[in-house]
């Protein structure tokens, strides 16, 4: 299933993620599937997961929430089509194709009040000149990335005390 992750800035698209496998870890630590260097990050934050033609989201009791559509996570999650994901200062727009059997299995669950069904929103194919970027073992985002301005953060541990951050 071709699942990706696009960080916007107004109406550009500034970076395309796909994701590979049927879960990605998203976290400040360094191995996370995709990993943001900030503060506003946990070292792990949350996971998406791909199972039986749907997304869904679990915070891994992160300190500052993963938030699906300006609404915080509380267990695990359904990510529809067009669904924005805020992890930290990162929003990211959430594109894949729903499977009629999977959309079904949406509509069924609506109806024992699981899940609620507001519409599917129409997937963008991704433009030739775009870059989209594989998950692999790492792939990091810029703290910036979603700002205006776009900056570079370097994010430092020590042990299990606060991250530091640091311009670079």
């Amino acid at each position: 299933m071709d699942v990706r992750l696009v960080v916007e800035q107004g109406r550009r698209r500034l970076r395309v993620v796909r994701l590979r496998g049927p879960a990605t870890r998203i976290g400040r630590a360094r191995g996370s599937g995709v990993r943001i260097p900030s503060a506003e990050v946990s070292r792990q934050h949350c996971v998406l997961r791909v199972e039986e033609g749907l997304v869904t989201v679990e915070d891994l009791d992160s300190v500052n929430g993963t938030f699906l559509n300006g609404e915080a996570v509380v267990g695990c999650q359904v990510v529809r089509p067009g669904d924005r994901l805020n992890i930290g200062p990162v929003t990211f727009v959430v594109e894949y194709e729903l499977t009629p059997e999977a959309l079904e299995r949406l509509r069924d669950s609506a109806d024992d009040n699981e899940y609620e069904i507001v519409e599917v929103a129409e997937v963008e194919p991704v433009a030739e000149d775009e870059e989209v970027l594989p998950v692999g073992e790492e792939f990091v985002l810029d703290e910036g990335v979603a700002e205006v301005a776009l900056e570079e953060w370097d994010v430092t541990d020590e042990g299990d005390g606060p991250a530091t951050q640091g311009k670079r």
